[in-house]
Order: C-alpha cells, then structure tokens, then sequence
C-alpha cells in the first residue's frame, strides 16, 4: 500500500494539466481582405477566473503554432460575469486591415453591459484602437455609452464627443491595457458619473 501512495503523486505530475475552457477563438489576417499581412489565430480562456488572450501569427499558409506572439490576463474584466453573460472574441474584417475585438455581455437586476475591446497589430505592436461600454435598462432608467476611437483620436460620451490628448503610439499597446484603462485615462467617466 505505501509504494501506491508514493506513486499516486508522481502519476499525477505526468498527467496534462486540466485544459482552460475557451471562451472564444478567432483567426484571419491582420491586413484584412487583402491578405497581405500577418495571419493570425487568437483564443480567449478563462484562466481560473481571469480571462486570458493568446495570439499566435505568421505568414499566411504556414502553421500558427509554437509559443504565442502575446499572451496576457488581466485586459478585461472576467470575475463579474453573470451567470448567462458570455465572454468571446469577435472580428472585424475591413477591406485593408482586421480588427479583433474582446467582447463581454452580461445583466442582472441592475440592466444590461456589453463591453468591446478593439485590438490590431500595427508596427509591431497589439495596439488597442478602440473601446466601448454601454449600460442599459437600469432601474432608474439613465443609460450609459461611452465609445473610443483611439485612431481618431475622439471619445463619445451619451452623444457628446471630444478629442484626445495627444499621445504616443506605445501608450496604445495592448500589453499596457488593463480593465479599468478607459477610465483611469480619462477616455470615460465612471458609470456612476453618468
């Protein structure tokens, strides 16, 4: 009996680590339809309560394979999904680039959230090029919609738009972004505020 009690520790380290469920996976080519670009597979997982973006790319044909190009927690929230809410990836194919977006959907009482994360690889970077938030259905009926284009440059609060501070391209990189990015920058105020 105590050789199978010292083996069941070392099977058990040989075993595969328990796969993370995935919310999502998308794949195409970062320059769009034109398919000159970087192909690309990303898969968002949920890591113990964290969600979790990897991002494999090469040249298109051969095998995304091998480590990926990013892998991060932390970009969106995931701890506040209620039950029946969804997480999952999403794209965007335009006719010169692809936009690859994070997206969260979840209501309870107090209404309804859905939150996008736009994401492209441009010069080299996963740059973040939009975010947006939109609370609707609350009991005391006030809605909230913020939206940023961080290539143009522009916010929309509830309709009312205003420009950007100036900033640099590496202040876009998605390896910097962070759940509560939009508002710590100042792109949008708190929900409460609204």
């Amino acid at each position: 009996m105590r050789s199978a009690t010292l083996l069941i520790p070392l099977i058990l380290a040989a075993l595969p680590a328990a796969a993370e469920p995935v919310l999502g996976e998308a794949g195409g080519n970062w320059a769009g339809a034109t398919g000159q670009g970087f192909a690309f597979r990303a898969v968002l997982s949920d890591q113990e309560g964290a969600a979790r973006l990897q991002i494999w790319q090469g040249l298109p044909g051969e095998p995304l394979t091998g480590d990926p190009a990013f892998d991060a927690t932390g970009l969106v929230w995931r701890d506040n999904i209620i039950a029946g809410g969804r997480q999952t990836l999403a794209l965007h194919e335009g006719p010169a680039q692809t936009t690859l977006r994070i997206v969260t959907e979840s209501a309870d009482e107090m209404g309804e959230a859905v939150e996008e994360l736009g994401i492209r690889f441009i010069d080299n970077q996963f740059t973040v090029t939009g975010y947006s938030l939109q609370l609707t259905g609350a009991p005391d009926g006030a809605d909230y919609l913020c939206t940023v284009d961080l290539l143009e440059d522009i916010a929309v609060f509830n309709g009312t738009a205003r420009a950007l501070e100036p900033r640099s391209a590496e202040a876009d990189n998605l390896s910097d972004w962070t759940p509560q990015a939009a508002l710590d920058r100042g792109y949008c105020p708190p929900p409460d505020a609204g």
